[in-house]
């Protein structure tokens, strides 16, 4: 399971009337979940849609009601997670459909030992196009950090060694179109790479994978 955390940056609750006083989360469903240089469908009849890269939280066991004094002891490492949305019309949640198409949340390439990433609050990300950069930040200005999520989520769900939270994305979401590649990188961690496809294509390469 992939739980996401929208809204966790001032700049993106700044703008509302009612900012929230706890953590917005949404969950990405099991068909949205993908791998490194996999496609990325761009469904038909919708302009662009919008990657997003987030850093993500690997569980290294079974987890429930945890302190946030001891949440790192449950974390396993990181990996990289973009989580493709359409265009945000509205502030209100679940963002169901937007972000539960086919495709929509390429995951990997790999997880790293929390060893090698010493400080998760400390990292910029950074979403490239066709090899341009066009989308970055850092968890520097992250709203609720890593224990803060882990002993909310925790506090009414339990959650299972591999799941993951993808902490989330910086504010300034760009627009891609069939035919680009993607690829999001968080501090020294691999790159994660998918190329975007039209509907067609997508199928048709379904098709071939059976």
């Amino acid at each position: 399971m992939l739980i996401g955390v929208a809204l966790n940056f001032p700049s993106e609750i700044s703008v509302l009337t009612a900012p929230p006083k706890t953590p917005v989360l949404f969950i990405k469903p099991e068909n949205s979940i993908t791998r490194h240089l996999a496609p990325v469908l761009h469904p038909d009849g919708v302009p662009a849609i919008q990657p997003g890269p987030s850093l993500a939280v690997v569980l290294g066991r079974r987890s429930r009601r945890v302190n946030r004094s001891e949440a790192f002891e449950h974390v396993k490492g990181y990996t990289l997670f973009n989580d493709f949305s359409l265009k945000e019309t509205s502030t209100l949640r679940p963002p169901v459909r937007i972000k539960g198409f086919d495709s929509f949340g390429p995951l990997g390439p790999e997880v790293i030992p929390k060893e090698r990433l010493p400080d998760p609050h400390d990292v910029t990300l950074t979403c490239r196009v066709n090899g341009e950069l066009r989308h970055e930040g850092t968890t520097r200005d992250l709203i609720w950090k890593i224990p803060e999520l882990l002993e909310f989520i925790t506090s009414f769900m339990t959650l299972e060694k591999d799941d993951a939270i993808a902490i989330g994305v910086p504010p300034g979401r760009i627009d891609v179109v069939a035919g680009d590649s993607v690829t999001v990188q968080a501090g020294g961690l691999l790159e994660l790479t998918n190329p975007i496809v039209s509907e067609r294509e997508y199928r048709e390469l379904a098709r071939k994978r059976r």
